[in-house]
């Protein structure tokens, strides 16, 4: 019995033995897991913020070239209108000298038309 006893007591110390080993290989396994898990979330965290501070610069090129556009759009505008108002004022102009040449060529060729009758009257 005492045989049997050892054998059994051998063979429960052996069991405890394997089963505290494969426990044991279990932890470290977990251990490296939760290890390179913790790795690949600082990665991500990483490639997020990197990624937030590029689509932040990109955002405040666009902005400013929004505005830079904006800005010479509205300059442009301005200088259009301008130019426009200035062709309108020589338009104006321009009639108002015509009409101006067309009295006083009807009152030349009035008046000339009149020393002519003189003329040949005479």
């Amino acid at each position: 019995m005492e045989k049997i006893a050892a054998i059994v007591a051998s063979l429960t110390a052996k069991k405890i033995a394997m089963v505290l080993e494969a426990s044991r290989n279990i932890e470290d396994s977990i251990t490296q897991g939760n290890k390179r898990l913790l790795e690949e979330i600082f990665s991500m965290q990483q490639v997020s913020s990197d990624a937030k501070e590029e689509v932040n610069v990109y955002l405040e090129k666009v902005k400013r070239h929004f505005l830079e556009d904006t800005f010479t759009s509205t300059e442009t505008k301005a200088t259009m209108e301008s130019c426009l108002q200035k062709c309108t004022n020589m338009v104006n102009y321009s009639r108002q000298q015509w009409k101006k040449a067309k009295l006083l060529n009807s009152v030349i060729l009035h008046r000339e038309k009149g020393k002519l009758e003189t003329t040949t009257r005479i």
